[in-house]
């Protein structure tokens, strides 16, 4: 298969295991509301289950991702989609009464966002934009969202919640064929022809820099393969580095002032006022301890718990403002999926302002949504919604940003996977805080998104502060 077309397959095969499988999770408020519909469970209890599904989105990454990095691409995607498979038949079969059906299929279904570790690695095959390839992959994870609305839909009009999940079954049966027909078994996409020579047909058409042996794909970048390991928005720019090269002279994959015709040993180190990476030549404890790392860790973790609050209540309390026919809980999901479309905006935030600058607009837009939450209103919810979404898609963006720009690519997958590990565990604290609204009545759900709105609001000097010191250029 030529080159060029080899890499659209590729990505369009990446694209659909994202935005069907990795975060199906968050379009919980549709699943929830056919749950009670059904009728079977308590509010905490609905609660309990989408807890199960949010842990295992952010808390299984880390390991996926030292699962592909020992086994392959395509031994850990199509374990990812059995788990995942056993997840949506569980959701499809169990009886609306099931408590531990449910809890399980959640869980299982969540263990589906280790496909996006997999498969982002298919970014380094376009080498003139990679950064825009990676922003398309992982909005296409906010996409996924919609899918429980659109399974929804198919339940109400008829084939029941069976039916639809028994479809979404079978489409995820599809996908694993594929991806074990396609993906490559080593841990990266990239290859070349074996007389491959720089600037020829092969360069061309973007088949990458690595020589297929045997059915094997030798690594070709390590920014590709540790972005891969952590499966967020790695918006710095990633240059592929000749396997030999890399193996002479290391190189700061996220600096953006080296020339691809220079060699790593002949670049020159760069000054203290230079744009470059502080994690240039540190080793990992050294940054993982650092002030700025720990703050990075410290906002990312503070702000879990409220996102993940917002996506669990959202649909009850969108129900006890009067959304009775459930308009408002679909729009959601809608509004959620359509944030997907600022993914590229967002890396050309960090790119033009830095981390600092769209991490303030990430918190801004959180702390709105929950302030919008107090008011009694329907049609503002609308409004909070939109802000939501928008400030979750950034929360993400900015967050794997921040690493690769600010502490390159040579420790990212420990530092990001250290991170999401720790904000899911974090994130558990969305139960109490849910339970806290069920049982406050109105004024609980008032106390709760007011509390969750000083949280994220908390962190905001952080960015602040961020901003200045990029602007300032003090790395």
């Amino acid at each position: 298969m030529p080159l060029l077309e080899r890499r659209w397959g590729l990505y369009s095969l990446a694209f659909a295991l994202t935005s069907l499988v990795a975060g199906t999770v968050y379009g919980w408020p549709a699943l929830r509301r056919d749950l009670v519909r059904e009728g079977g469970l308590t509010e905490k209890e609905l609660g309990a289950v989408f807890l199960a599904g949010s842990w295992s989105v952010n808390g299984c990454r880390l390991f996926s991702g030292l699962a592909r990095d020992r086994f392959g691409t395509r031994v850990t995607a199509c374990g990812v989609l059995l788990l995942c498979l056993v997840g949506v038949l569980l959701v499809a079969f169990s009886s609306s009464g099931s408590f531990w059906g449910l809890f399980f299929g959640m869980l299982l279904l969540g263990v589906g966002s280790g496909c996006q570790l997999c498969v982002q690695p298919v970014t380094a095959l376009f080498r003139e934009a990679s950064s825009t390839a990676m922003a398309t992959l992982s909005g296409a994870f906010q996409i996924s969202g919609v899918v429980f609305l659109w399974l929804s839909a198919m339940s109400t009009a008829g084939a029941g919640r069976s039916g639809a999940y028994g479809f979404h079954a079978c489409c995820v049966a599809v996908l694993f064929a594929l991806s074990a027909a396609f993906l490559p078994s080593g841990g990266t996409f990239a290859r070349r022809k074996k007389n491959y020579e720089p600037g020829g047909a092969g360069e061309k058409e973007g088949g990458g820099d690595d020589v297929e042996k045997n059915g094997d794909l030798a690594p070709a970048s390590a920014a590709s393969a540790t972005a891969a390991t952590t499966g967020g928005l790695t918006l710095a720019k990633i240059e592929l580095v000749n396997r030999d090269e890399k193996r002479a002279a290391p190189r700061d994959d996220a600096s953006d002032d080296a020339s691809d015709a220079s060699d790593a040993s002949d670049a020159p180190s760069p000054s203290p006022s230079a744009p470059a990476s502080p994690g240039r030549g540190r080793a990992r404890r050294e940054l993982m301890t650092s002030g700025e790392y720990i703050l990075l860790l410290a906002w990312f973790s503070v702000i879990m718990p409220p996102m993940q609050y917002y996506i669990m209540s959202i649909g009850y309390q969108l129900e006890r403002k009067g959304d009775d026919d459930g308009l408002y809980t679909s729009l959601f999901a809608v509004l959620y999926g359509l944030a997907a479309a600022l993914a590229p905006p967002a890396g050309m935030i960090a790119d033009r302002f830095g981390v600092g600058v769209g991490q303030g607009v990430a918190t801004s837009t959180l702390a709105i949504s929950f302030l919008i939450l107090l008011s009694p209103s329907l049609p503002a919810q609308v409004v909070g919604m939109a802000f939501y979404s928008v400030g979750r898609l950034f929360v993400f963006a900015m967050y794997f940003s921040n690493l690769g720009r600010r502490f390159g690519f040579e420790h990212y997958g420990a530092l990001a996977g250290t991170g999401m590990l720790c904000a899911s565990f974090a994130s558990l604290l969305q139960y109490p805080m849910f339970t806290a609204a069920v049982d406050g009545g109105t004024e609980g759900e008032n106390a709760v998104n007011a509390g969750c709105a000083a949280a994220v609001a908390a962190v905001f000097p952080y960015t602040a502060w961020l901003a200045a010191r990029e602007r300032r250029k003090l790395l």
